[in-house]
Formats: C-alpha cells, structure tokens, sequence
C-alpha cells in the first residue's frame, strides 16, 4: 500500500516569478501604478527600490535604450528621471491656458526675451528700434516705451542688429554707431538710451550681449563685430571700448562672449582671399593690450549670395568645442574642438581629427544651443549630455549631442515640423525643444521621444499665417513657460506640473522666531505665515533694499559735492584714517606755533634783562595784544591771519565788527 504524499508542491504565483520578468511586467505601469505596486510586499518593494526598475520603465516609455544620450531634468536618478519626465508630458499636453498681446506701437515683432522670474517681456522691432515691456502672464502692456534713438541716432530705421537681455540691450547701427539701454537701478541713466563714445568704421554686423545681471564696471557686457573687420568689446556702464581685433580685408559674420568663462569666439571672412577663419580668445589676458587672438579653424567659402546663408556660431565651453553651420553645396554642420595649445597654420583645410560632420537634408536655417552647461558623466541617465538644434530649410529639426567626438551615431533626433517650409527659430532646454516654422507652425517636441507634445500656433486660414520670428522658453526644464512671437502678436504659456508626480516645498513656512518680523501679521498658531504674506515680505524687503541703494547713491553725491570727487570712493576705515591724519596734522602745526612763541617770549626776556637797556625801556613803548576792542585802541590783525585757528579768527572777526559798530 502506498503512503499518503505529505510534501504537495505549493502553486506558482506571480511573487515566484524572476525579477527580470517583473521588471518588464513593472515597466508597463504608470507612475502612480508603480508606488502602489511598491506597497503590495517587501520582494517588490526591495525591487521597485531598485534604480535599475525605474531605467526599465523609462526605456518602455520613452522609447530608448541604455546608451541613448539626452540632458537630465533630475537629480540624477532613473526614478526622478521617469517621474518628472512623465510630469512633464502631462503638463504639456493637458496645459490650459494661453495669453495673447499686441502692443500697436512696435509693429512686427523681431526680437523677444522673456524674464520668468520677474514676469517681464521684451518684444522690440528692428525696423524701429523701439522696445516694449509687458506682463507674459496678464499681457498688460506698460505705457513706456523704450527708444534706441537720441540726438544724432534720432534716424531709427538705421538700426541693423538688436540683442535683448534681463538688464542689458543692444543695438548696433548702419553707420556703425553702438548704443545699449539698460535696466537695472544700480546706473543713473537706466531706461535710456546711451550712444557708445567710439564707433566702427562701417555697418555692424553681429552682436552679443550678456543676458543675466549686468556686469561690473570695467568688465566686457557687449561685443560686436562689424563689416570693416574689426571687434569691439564694450564696457556697458561707461560706453568704453575695452579691447579691440582688427583683420585686414574681412568682415565679422558671427561673435559669442561667455562672460561666466570669459571667452570670446568670433568668424571672419576673408573676401580677398576667400575662406572663413575661427579665432577664439579666453581667459583674464582677453582685456590685455597685447593679446592676439588664437586661430582655430580654416573653412574655404563657396560664395554665392544667392544660395549660401551666413554661418552661424554656437559654443559648448564645458566640452571645448564650437559648431559652425555651412551651407550649399555641404548643407552640413561642423564641429571644431579648441581644447589644444598648437595654433593651426593657415591652410586650406582643417585637419580631420578636429572636424566632425553632419549632414542635413536641406540649407540650415537656425542653430542654437542648451544654455544649462553640464559636464559630462557616465553614471549620470542620458550621460549628462548637452544639445544642440540645428533646424533646415526643408522644415526639419535635429538634435546633436555636443560631446560626440565622432559622427558615428549622427543625429540623435529628427522631428519634422513644418513639411517645405523653413525653420525658422529654436528654442531649447533640459526637456524640450519648440521649433517655429515661416508658416505659421510652432510645436513643443520632446527631445528624448522627438514626438510632438503639444501645438503652440497653427493657423487653418492662409491669410492669418505669418512666419515664427523669434521664441523664448525658460531655461529651466521644470518650468514649463514660454512666449512666441507672431507677427504683430506675441502668445505666451505658463504650464503647471501635476502636484502628485511632484515634490513641492510646504506652502507654510517656519522661520525662527528671530527672524520674524514685528509687522508681519501672524497666523493662529503663532508661528507660521502663508504664501501670499510670505512674499510680500519679500517684496517689501526688494523695496528697501533699492530705497537703502537709492540713499545711499544720494549721500554719495552729496558727499562728492562737499568733499570732492578724491574722497567720495574711500571706505569709513579710509575716511577715518584721512581724518586722524588731519588731526594729527593740525595738533602738530599748533604744537609748533606754541614752541615759535614760546622762543620769542623767551629772547624779549632776555633782551629786557641785558644792561643797557633801561633807556630803551622808558622810551619805547610796550606793544601788547589787545584784549578788548575800544574806540581808542582799534585791534591789530596780523599778518598770518590764514594760519590761525577757528577760534581765534571768530574772535577776531567778533572784535572787528564790534568796533565799526562803535
């Protein structure tokens, strides 16, 4: 008889299965399916721990695999990674809200820049000169307008390059005149425009400017190059040119200044000789009288100026490495590393192990670069890599990562936004990149997937569509905000992320208790404030701070004016030192002046006691300083009456007056 099995084999379920079969399984949730998946038991919770969980999820959603390259949006992570990138997706595409403006003063809107941390657009039209500001989120457009002509430069549509910026503008001029506006307070004449003491000897034909805070005095804040070959770097506050290259027969197509690096990268063209040629100039020697620029790159030019755009120039300092885009017959785009000492010969060509190629499919219109430098690192989801969009006449856009010392992979995207029409701006950051074309098509794409996200501007009726001029989105990826330009019209967008896909700061702030201030008006608890006084708070603390600058630019003049302009600039260390030093001076002087009567007292002593003048005595009279003013004995003024003391000449002056009113 057989005995009874006692050992029967438990039923599979799904917590037997391996971990890579569950990661694929898990790859397939959402974000918020995969926390709760977490919760179920401690095997999945120990593996949804796991990075490598959340790399599998984002390679099924995002379409990529291990050895894509794209700029991280999160703190390094595969699991912030996927979460703020699927955050991201959602804002974009279920976002609400669009503001439209017109400001009938401008015109066609050329230029635009958009300060997102102070609510602030620039739009400003080339043919005028004239800049408005407005508010992107309301649209409510400030009654000032700002004008780049003043006396000789009252002549606007000589204008040929505009630049905008956070506290700098820049304008260049036909007959080579540069001007700048700017809006801080920290300078006398802010708002208004200020024409540069010097000028080029013909057109400008390119500029840069620096588009965070202005900088200090004495430091480069616009460079321009012009068509009688010649650089120029301007100091912004004084309106001085710092430093200067000058290249015979040549004109400046292109200039790019870092002012974080303190590099500067300019291409001349040579129309004598016929080639374009790369300098570059770095470090604190670039104000250095001497300095010459270093060579980087020779190009040969196939001139047409009917088919052959101008080059434009983008730079990647972290990487060392600047792209230079070509046109017909290559339609490609270069790129030159300048991470050597040895200056290259002038030759025709380049050498190959320094120029990398790409091929587009059409002529490249416009080419722009992430401004979030980042170094590259091997641990870091996507390497850490760092963009560049490049966008052709065909209507396509393509994605290069800047740290590609070969053209192996080529590009890393190719999104078509507009079919036969023209690229006509970028605009691009960590997580996005919006493309606008001339027909009136503008759309937010995803620079991992390339997919369309959402769609800015397209209009069905032909006579409504007008080229994308200019775009402006913030540089930082987790805000979604950005403004468009439309002809006569600017469309502006501020997006918000889903509050559950991410980790916010508590609204209620606890400030110690020292810290608080005597008028801020309290919750109930007593130790907490809400949002909205919170940045009140601030805002009346930015208002003191400028009322404390603006007293403090005033006592300044005053003190210019009563001290001289020697000792308006000194410390309250050096005020003081200057003071004890007169001090000392004066007691000095007087200690010397008492010494001096103290000599001559002591030789009519002993004049008066010598023998033989006892007759002398008696006969000359005694001559004494008078210490009261009568009608009879008018006061003596002496004969160094500039070196008495304070005192002493009141005195005198008292006696002086009683005695002409006797």
């Amino acid at each position: 008889m057989n005995s009874p099995n006692t050992h029967q084999k438990r039923p599979l379920t799904v917590q037997d299965l391996p971990h890579e079969i569950l990661m694929v399984i898990f790859s397939f949730l959402d974000v918020n399916s995969l926390v709760s998946a977490k919760q179920c038991c401690s095997a999945w919770y120990s593996l949804l721990s796991k990075d490598v969980s959340w790399r599998t999820a984002f390679q099924y959603h995002f379409s990529g695999d291990q050895n894509q390259y794209f700029s991280p949006v999160g703190n390094g992570t595969w699991r912030q990674e996927y979460i703020l990138r699927m955050a991201l997706q959602i804002a974009y595409k279920r976002g609400k809200g669009q503001t439209m403006q017109y400001d009938s003063r401008v015109g066609q809107m050329t230029h635009i820049y958009c300060d997102f941390g102070s609510n602030r657009l620039f739009t400003g039209n080339l043919m005028t000169g004239c800049v408005s500001i407005s508010d992107p989120k309301t649209g409510k457009v400030e009654r000032g307008l700002l004008h780049c002509g003043s006396g000789e430069l009252s002549t606007t549509h000589t204008v040929s390059k505009m630049m905008l910026g956070r506290q700098l503008m820049g304008f260049g001029f036909l007959n080579g005149q540069v001007g700048a506006i700017i809006m801080t307070r920290a300078v006398a004449n802010q708002r208004k425009f200020r024409a540069f003491s010097e000028k080029h000897e013909d057109a400008v034909s390119c500029i840069d400017v620096v588009r965070g805070d202005l900088p200090p005095l004495g430091q480069i804040g616009i460079v321009t190059g012009g068509d009688d070959g010649c650089v120029r770097c301007w100091d912004a506050r004084t309106g001085v040119c710092l430093q200067s290259f000058r290249f015979d027969s040549s004109q400046i197509v292109s200039v790019n200044y870092n002012s974080r690096r303190r590099l500067l990268m300019f291409d001349v063209y040579n129309y004598s000789k016929g080639f374009y040629a790369l300098y570059i100039v770095e470090g604190p020697s670039i104000l250095t009288p001497l300095v010459k620029p270093r060579l980087i790159a020779l190009r040969v030019c196939q001139l047409n100026e009917a088919d052959e755009p101008l080059p434009m120039l983008c730079v990647d300092c972290s990487n060392k490495c600047a792209f230079v885009t070509t046109g017909a017959p290559l339609n490609c785009i270069e790129r030159f590393s300048y991470d050597t000492q040895d200056e290259l010969a002038i030759s025709s060509s380049t050498p190959l192990e320094s120029r990398v190629l790409y091929e587009c499919q059409g002529k490249p219109t416009y080419m722009v670069i992430d401004a979030n430098e980042r170094e590259p690192k091997n641990f870091c989801p996507g390497e850490n890599a760092r963009l560049v969009a490049v966008g052709d006449d065909a209507g396509r856009a393509y994605l290069i990562n800047s740290q590609a010392s070969s053209s192996r992979r080529g590009f890393l995207k190719t999104m078509e936004v507009s079919r036969n029409t023209p690229v006509t701006c970028l605009a691009l950051n960590n997580a996005v990149l919006v493309a606008g074309a001339g027909s009136g098509f503008c759309g937010i794409f995803d620079t991992v997937t390339g997919t369309l996200l959402r769609t800015i501007a397209n209009a069905r009726n032909p006579a409504r569509r007008e080229p994308i001029l200019c775009i402006s989105i913030d540089s930082d990826s987790l805000s979604p905000k950005g403004a468009i330009s439309m002809g006569k019209h600017v469309k502006s967008w501020a997006y918000t992320m889903p509050k559950q896909l991410v980790i916010r700061r508590p609204r209620t702030v606890n400030p110690r208790s020292a810290n608080i201030p005597p008028s801020l008006p309290m919750q109930r608890g007593g130790a907490e404030y809400s949002k909205n006084e919170l940045e009140r708070e601030i805002l009346m603390g930015l208002d003191q701070v400028a009322q404390e600058r603006r007293e403090r630019l005033e006592a300044k003049e005053q003190a210019q004016q009563l001290l001289g302009a020697g000792l308006v600039g000194l410390s309250d260390e050096e005020l003081l030192a200057y003071a004890t030093m007169l001090s000392r001076e004066e007691a000095e002087r007087q200690e010397l002046q008492a010494q001096e009567m103290q000599t001559i007292l002591a030789e009519e002593t002993t004049a008066e006691n010598a023998p033989g003048n006892s007759t002398q005595e008696s006969s000359a009279p005694i001559l004494e300083t008078p210490t009261s003013v009568t009608a009879s004995s008018p006061p003596i003024v002496p004969e160094n009456y500039m070196d008495l003391d304070e005192e002493e000449q009141i005195r005198l002056a008292m006696q002086l007056s009683l005695l002409d009113m006797n």
